[in-house]
């Protein structure tokens, strides 16, 4: 028994309203899952997310990677990019919909062999996946339930995805990566109040659009840079992803958010980290701009 089968069963007791059996599959969980899992489902805030999950509760064979163990950082990290990771499980559910051609009764069949085979591949580029995966098909290896003609049918759509297969596995994988990329932005983002998210703290500190286009630089590679115009409705987007991509590739340079006991080591690094923020902000606001 998984932390995937233990989700989707509790959450279809609650669905049902059988407190009996909820209470029973909780019993069964560790103290700390059993805490974490009463949290998300029980916590308003955490209701969309809620939502993004169990719309997933239909394709079995990504549960196996549901990690309840790890979910209050889950949430943690929720309360900080909500907007992002609503987004990653769409991800997930649209790219298992669209191989599946959006059948309900095709996506109930994906088991986890299938899911497992599938996951961070991308057959349409990689000629090594799209020859790994037409063995695996044909010999039925991957999407097992599904007869021959089924599988000659998904093997078209899967040759339209042109990018990396997503699941449970990468969503837990990618959030480490996604943590020390919001600590960042945290930290160069000049906070109103803590609980807010960050898209809001940026907005927060965002200036009012003048009415009149930008003339921005956007870095099209390293040390490239290119000028574009941008329409006030479209300003605030521009600055939140260039803010988001610097954060994305010098994370490891930039400034983590000052904790107490800190040393004047650890300040002086900091202050070192802060340079690279400000080349961040440099890029992300145009000349005549500033947070």
């Amino acid at each position: 028994m998984n932390d995937g089968d233990f989700y989707r069963n509790i959450r279809r007791f609650q669905m049902d309203a059988n407190a009996d059996l909820e209470i029973l599959w909780m019993s069964k969980l560790s103290p700390h899952k059993r805490k974490y899992l009463t949290n998300f489902c029980q916590v308003e805030r955490f209701e969309s997310l809620r939502e993004k999950f169990d719309r997933l509760l239909i394709i079995t064979g990504l549960w196996i990677d549901m990690r309840l163990s790890t979910l209050h950082k889950l949430l943690t990290l929720f309360s900080k990019c909500p907007e992002e990771i609503n987004n990653y499980l769409d991800h997930i559910y649209h790219t298992w919909s669209r191989i599946l051609h959006h059948d309900a009764t095709k996506l109930q069949k994906v088991d986890t062999a299938t899911v497992r085979k599938l996951q961070l591949r991308c057959p349409k580029y990689s000629k090594a996946d799209a020859d790994l995966l037409r063995y695996e098909m044909e010999s039925g290896e991957a999407f097992s339930k599904f007869d021959v003609r089924e599988r000659g049918s998904i093997w078209g759509d899967l040759l339209e995805i042109d990018y990396l297969i997503p699941s449970f596995f990468t969503l837990f994988e990618d959030l480490k990566y996604l943590e020390s990329c919001a600590e960042s932005m945290r930290s160069i983002i000049e906070e109103p109040k803590q609980c807010l998210p960050i898209k809001a703290s940026l907005s927060a500190n965002f200036p009012q659009p003048s009415g009149r286009p930008w003339q921005c630089e956007i870095e099209t590679g390293q040390g490239i840079f290119a000028l574009k115009e941008y329409p006030p409705e479209q300003q605030f987007g521009f600055v939140e992803k260039q803010l988001w991509l610097c954060c994305m590739r010098d994370y490891s340079r930039l400034p983590l958010p000052l904790q107490k006991k800190q040393g004047l080591l650890a300040k002086a690094g900091r202050e070192k980290a802060k340079e690279e923020a400000a080349v961040c902000l440099k890029i992300a606001m145009p000349n005549d701009h500033d947070f």
